[in-house]
């Protein structure tokens, strides 16, 4: 009879490991057999990774990657991601991908953590700026790899410095008020000439986060511990509150912008604009447009200089957790993730604007951070965070919302309170 249950337990033992090989196989293809690998990138050219791809290649024969540059078109990239990655047929979502640094939340379910003996937690947070680690970690695994960083810098008008004569841009949030007034020019009250782009949302890019930005330098707690919240209309003594009407003083008070003018963008290009804030991929736009135009860019003001505080907005790669082989794909990332290869993308991509993707990695900061134009940009990415915002595309549409409405006569307390329902109502959904 002992016998009997032995061979009995023998039996189910081999059953349960044969049951946990099977789960484990994916990960576990044999290393001569051949993986074929889907990449979907934003803003390279299938010319500029080609390099590194065949690169890697060379390395690992049995690896073949199939790397195309999908367009941005709005939001149309994200939708197709949160549209294919939970198809059952992996033929239809990426291996890997691009992602914002504000996806995560929207689809974290769907991809797959680093594995520890790839990269562990202490490699990372060695290697990334701090921002990467609050923007990818959940539920104890990381899920993203940087390969570029970027943060919102002031953009500013040499010629209309000197006509004032500004010779270096403002640091703290006082100077940039002193200095848009002095580059503010009327005719009766009609602005021709603005100093700074900020006070509205319909004509100002990045308005949502360069609010964000003015909530986070003051110290509010945009969302509870818990995730499932915002509280930027109550956290640190409703300050929210006081950072909405600040911004919409630009207009309502400083007089120095309006929304009856072309957007902030446009204005710059023309010359008829001091200063605006945005990320560093804004400098190809207006070099497509005016590659003789005069401007620099600097680290954006603060409202304390001894606490600084920047915004993060960047991208970072991801693997789907239906990947043809996780553990492949992740190879490859960490390898691209890897200073040498960073450092030919970052040449590669330079032939074809003014500068590459900024560095992502602590270890390359000294290379390009005096740099024209990108340098500030690296230059606070050690300081640099975003938020919790559980849609982006939802809580960006609340901000700006929430800033017409001021405009439009309602009270900034009212405003900022249906904002943050707004945004809570979306971290319900992801609970």
């Amino acid at each position: 009879m002992k016998n009997l249950q032995r061979k009995l337990l023998i039996v189910s033992l081999l059953a349960i490991s044969a049951t946990i090989l099977g789960a484990c196989k994916k990960e576990e293809t044999p290393a001569d057999q051949p993986v074929t690998l889907v990449y979907w990138g934003l803003w390279e050219p299938e010319s500029v990774m080609e390099e590194i791809i065949e690169e890697y290649q060379q390395l690992h024969p049995n690896v073949t990657i199939e790397y195309t540059r999908r367009p941005y078109s709005g939001g149309q990239y994200k939708q197709a991601l949160l549209e294919r990655l939970p198809e059952e047929d992996p033929r239809k979502a990426p291996d890997i991908m691009r992602i914002s640094n504000t996806w995560l939340p929207e689809l974290v379910d769907e991809l797959a953590p680093i594995p520890t003996d790839i990269m562990s937690e202490a490699e990372y947070t060695q290697t990334f700026y701090d921002t990467a680690l609050r923007d990818f970690k959940a539920n104890g695994n990381i899920y993203a790899i940087p390969l570029e960083v970027d943060t919102l810098g002031l953009f500013y008008n040499i010629d209309l410095f000197r006509n004032e004569g500004l010779t270096i841009p403002p640091t703290d949030w006082d100077s940039f008020i002193e200095y848009a007034k002095k580059l503010t020019k009327k005719e009766d009250s009609k602005i021709t000439q603005a100093g700074a782009a900020l006070g509205s949302s319909s004509n100002v890019l990045h308005s949502a986060e360069i609010l964000s930005l003015l909530m986070l330098q003051s110290g509010i707690q945009m969302v509870d511990d818990n995730k499932t919240e915002a509280i930027f209309d109550t956290s640190n003594n409703a300050q929210g509150v006081t950072v909405v009407e600040y911004y919409t003083d630009f207009i309502e008070r400083h007089g120095i912008w309006g929304e009856e003018l072309p957007s902030s963008l446009d204005m710059f290009i023309s010359g008829k604009l001091g200063m605006m804030i945005a990320p560093s991929w804004r400098v190809f736009d207006i070099l497509d447009a005016n590659p003789k135009f005069e401007f620099n860019t600097a680290k954006v003001p603060q409202i304390s200089l001894g606490n600084e505080v920047n915004y993060s907005t960047y991208w970072a790669e991801a693997v789907s957790k239906d990947a043809t082989d996780t553990k492949a794909a992740w190879e490859f990332v960490k390898f691209l993730s890897g200073a040498e290869q960073l450092q030919k993308l970052y040449d590669k991509e330079s032939e074809l604007r003014a500068f590459g993707e900024p560095y992502a990695r602590k270890d390359l900061k000294d290379e390009i951070k005096n740099a024209p134009y990108v340098g500030p940009f690296v230059q606070m990415a050690p300081t640099a965070k975003n938020w919790y915002m559980g849609n982006d595309e939802v809580a960006f549409d609340a901000l700006d919302i929430l800033i017409t409405n001021v405009l439009s006569g309602t009270s900034a307390t009212k405003a900022t309170e249906a904002a943050a329902e707004k945004v809570t109502f979306e971290l319900t959904k992801l609970q």
